[in-house]
């Protein structure tokens, strides 16, 4: 995971507090050459907050749905324009037989 303008960060250890069983403490390391987005490609960004400035909010699944649905809507909206345009720039077409298919197109 990377930090915002920052660090390539991995969790090494998850120190659980031994009566709730919770996690207590996380472990981590950086790679110091990381810094200003170089380094290794990640599959996450987090955007740290303080907790001063955070904000309580309800985050569900169905926020991705409807984002994902909305580009797959989108992207059939796209392909059918295509195909119009397409359709409009070939009025007709000649096929010329090959050899490789004598049976397809008998000779008169």
């Amino acid at each position: 995971m990377r930090l915002k303008y920052g660090y390539v960060v991995t969790c090494d250890a998850v120190v659980r507090d031994p009566t709730t069983g919770k996690a207590a403490e996380l472990r981590c390391s950086y790679d110091p050459a990381s810094g200003k987005g170089g380094g290794e490609k990640v599959k996450g960004i987090i955007q740290w907050v303080s907790r001063a400035h955070a904000v309580d909010a309800e985050v569900g699944v169905t926020t991705a749905v409807i984002v994902l649905l909305m580009l797959a809507l989108f992207l059939l909206q796209l392909m059918r324009l295509l195909m119009r345009l397409l359709l409009l720039c070939v009025r007709s077409a000649h096929a010329v037989p090959r050899p490789w298919i004598p049976s397809l197109f008998p000779q008169a």
